[in-house]
């Protein structure tokens, strides 16, 4: 309590109240916003100087669902309740959900900028830290005021969905070890022969359906185990937004769902067979190359193009990506490690990702879609 809790509480309150001065007023002058309910019927007025009690006081509500065991969600390992990050983290979780409370967020999109506290080495903790805030809280607090709106569920899902993109980046200069990233922990697990984890096991369509005893146990070490979560997440977010993309595209599209099950192969076969690929890139990116795979190479759809794709991505995230980063996702890519290693998508697709599957999306196109597939 005293050495992990208080000090990091006070840092942290002290910084929300600052947050909260109404910029150009003189300290003792502060802003007033309101706290809005889930149906946008009633309001609260908040003065600023008593928003570091309000994050307070969730934090304390958050800590005490989540240290609980309960039907949907294992109690947090008692090794990070002593982790001074893990605390931070719970905190800005705290701050992030009362700061998209307040009636001039009306809209409820995603912030433009979200400053966020990693629970460890990379974002992978962080990640499962938000579920366990979502399932925990909401399941013991569903009969009362402290339950979570639904609309403050649907951006830390979002959330979620930005950290994805986030653990495959490779830049350390800020003293962090690769060995303890995700791409680290993968490359660790390839070494030990435990790749691929298995939830790729069950979702690729080519290969041994059956897992390997050896491999299999991989989920039971705690590295194994991390990485099978967040592949399970993956698989479930790329067929999500495989989704969303085919009906945008429906009007050029006859089979939408055809396309789609087939995208989700090539995907997990990539992941399963060619993960190096992912590496320094983000997830949209190769899911948008797989499914221009499955347009022209496979034969399902010949006048898809990439400008078709970029167009559709746009619409399916124009509510929550910056025209920055939407540029970046089609026309900055890694291609290369190197200070002009950056290509556009198509760069992408010609250089990487046909090289990388051209002897495999044979066997994917005759392949069965497995039936794991369709529980992600």
């Amino acid at each position: 309590w005293k050495e992990v809790i208080i000090t990091e509480a006070k840092y942290f309150l002290s910084v929300v109240a600052k947050d909260w001065v109404l910029e150009g007023s003189t300290c003792g002058e502060f802003s007033e916003k309101n706290l809005v309910s889930d149906d946008g019927m009633h309001s609260v007025p908040v003065h600023a100087n008593i928003m570091p009690s309000i994050v307070l006081h969730f934090y304390y509500r958050a800590l005490d669902a989540i240290l609980q065991p309960s039907t949907s969600n294992e109690a947090v390992e008692s090794v990070l309740v002593v982790s001074k990050k893990f605390h931070n983290s719970l905190l800005s979780l705290c701050y992030f959900c009362v700061q998209k409370a307040m009636t001039d967020n009306s809209t409820k999109k995603f912030p433009e900028h979200t400053i966020v506290y990693d629970v460890g080495d990379c974002p992978l903790a962080f990640f499962k830290l938000i579920d366990s805030f979502i399932e925990s809280f909401n399941e013991r607090n569903h009969e009362s005021e402290f339950s979570l709106p639904n609309y403050l569920i649907v951006l830390l899902r979002q959330l979620q969905k930005a950290i994805i993109g986030l653990i495959w980046i490779t830049d350390f200069r800020d003293g962090r070890s690769i060995e303890s990233s995700f791409i680290g922990t993968i490359k660790k697990l390839q070494q030990g022969s435990m790749w691929p984890v298995t939830s790729l096991q069950r979702a690729c369509p080519i290969g041994s359906s059956t897992p390997n005893k050896e491999k299999n146990a991989v989920t039971t070490y705690k590295d194994g185990a991390l990485v099978d979560y967040i592949i399970r997440n993956i698989i479930a977010y790329i067929k999500q937004r495989v989704s969303a993309m085919c009906y945008i595209l429906r009007p050029r599209t006859r089979n939408p769902r055809d396309i789609s099950e087939r995208v989700m192969m090539v995907y997990c076969t990539m992941l399963c067979h060619r993960i190096e690929i992912c590496f320094c890139r983000h997830p949209d990116q190769l899911m948008m190359c797989a499914l221009y795979l499955v347009c022209k190479k496979m034969g399902y759809v010949q006048s898809v193009t990439f400008n078709d794709l970029q167009i559709a991505y746009e619409e399916m995230t124009k509510d929550f990506l910056l025209p920055q980063t939407m540029y970046a996702m089609f026309h900055r890519i890694m291609i290369r490690p190197g200070t002009d290693g950056f290509g556009d998508i198509i760069s992408l697709y010609n250089e990487i990702f046909v090289p990388a599957m051209s002897d495999l999306w044979f066997e994917v196109a005759k392949a069965q879609v497995p039936a794991a597939m369709l529980t992600f």
